[in-house]
């Protein structure tokens, strides 16, 4: 990605998981968490160390892909993937569990219950926990959308307060007037992204 606003060549390289768009096969966490983990272990060979910064980004139910894939990069191998130097989450959530919760928290309605049955669980809060286990220098950056009509407040909120808690530098913003699908559309949004990646 080429632009005014950077001073620097700023490269995307974007992951099509399986099972979506021309990727073959059919979508699972287990594999979808393969796919993000090997994504990373080909940006790690694929760009020099000592010239490039490499901030990992995902949204919505992709931040959960990217906290989880680089929570299992830093367990298996805490080497190279040191040179990680930032995570981005646009709107996150805490975890599937979590958003039954939020979204249904009558007691008396039977989808709250329903956890044990989910197929993913996208935990972001314990690979956020795991992350700041292996790699207290990472930085991340949390946005959340300031009229989400997915994901419900306080999750970003929570996963802020799992960072400070083990030591990783965190910022949280709220993207005033944004959905869920709009952060980066509004102005806010594209100026707190840019700043983060420029930081590096």
């Amino acid at each position: 990605m080429h632009g005014g606003q950077f001073t620097k060549p700023c490269t995307i390289a974007a992951l099509s998981y399986r099972g979506f768009w021309k990727s073959k096969g059919r979508p699972s966490q287990a594999g979808i968490e393969l796919d993000a983990e090997a994504a990373l272990r080909w940006v790690l060979t694929r760009y020099d160390p000592s010239r490039v910064n490499i901030v990992v980004w995902g949204q919505s139910i992709g931040a959960g892909a990217a906290t989880v894939g680089l929570a299992n990069l830093l367990k298996d191998d805490e080497g190279p993937s040191r040179r990680i130097s930032g995570l981005l989450l646009e709107t996150p959530f805490v975890d599937m569990k979590a958003m039954l919760l939020a979204l249904y928290p009558q007691k008396f309605l039977p989808y709250r219950y329903l956890s044990p049955f989910l197929w993913s669980t996208w935990d972001s809060k314990t690979a956020l926990h795991q992350i700041g286990k292996a790699r207290t220098s990472l930085r991340v950056l949390i946005l959340e959308a300031g009229d989400d009509e997915i994901v419900p407040a306080g999750q970003a909120a929570i996963l802020e307060q799992v960072c400070r808690a083990d030591g990783l530098a965190v910022d949280r913003k709220v993207i005033s007037g944004s959905l869920h699908t709009e952060v980066m559309i509004k102005g806010q949004g594209r100026a707190r992204i840019v700043e983060f990646l420029k930081s590096f």
